[in-house]
C-alpha cells in the first residue's frame, strides 16, 4: 500500500472531498474473474477504512498473488497491518 498525502493549502480543482483509492491487481493473481473478485473485495474493505485518510489523499493498494486464496477477513487483517505500517490510526468498527 502506498499513500500520497494531500498538501495543506492545495486549491487544485482536482482535490476531492475524500481520499481516492486505486487498486493494482496483476495477472499473477489469477485470471480475469479472480482478479475482479479480489478487486471487489479490496474495494469493499477499503470503503470501510476511508475515514483514516485525510481529504485529498491518494492511495494505491497492490494485491500480491497470495491475495487470490485469502478470505475477506484475512485481506482485512492484511489491510489493517498495512495501514498500521503507514502510521494511520485504525477506527474500523466491527
Amino acid at each position: 500500500m502506498y499513500r500520497l498525502a494531500a498538501e495543506d493549502g492545495d486549491t487544485s480543482p482536482y482535490r476531492h472531498e475524500s481520499a481516492r483509492v486505486g487498486f493494482v491487481v496483476g495477472r499473477s493473481v489469477g485470471n480475469a474473474v479472480r482478479r475482479h473478485e479480489v478487486t471487489r473485495r479490496l474495494r469493499h474493505l477499503m470503503w470501510e477504512r476511508l475515514d483514516v485518510f485525510d481529504p485529498g489523499d491518494r492511495v494505491v493498494v497492490r494485491a500480491n498473488p497470495a491475495a487470490s486464496g485469502r478470505s475477506s477477513a484475512d485481506l482485512g487483517t492484511d489491510l489493517d497491518r498495512a495501514l498500521t505500517r503507514l502510521g494511520l490510526a485504525l477506527t474500523v468498527s466491527p
